[in-house]
């Protein structure tokens, strides 16, 4: 299993609660999905 670490963040509630539906519909955990964004982060 890999190592993981914590992040956390300040979000305005209703960008989180839109971010969520959406995430949702596509099947993706809300972790994965700020995984893949430091991922492009870094590329």
């Amino acid at each position: 299993m890999a190592r993981t670490s914590n992040v956390f963040v300040r979000v305005e509630p209703e960008i989180k609660e839109q971010a969520e539906q959406v995430l949702n519909q596509l099947g993706i955990p809300m972790s994965n999905a700020v995984g893949m964004f430091l991922g492009q982060v870094v590329i």
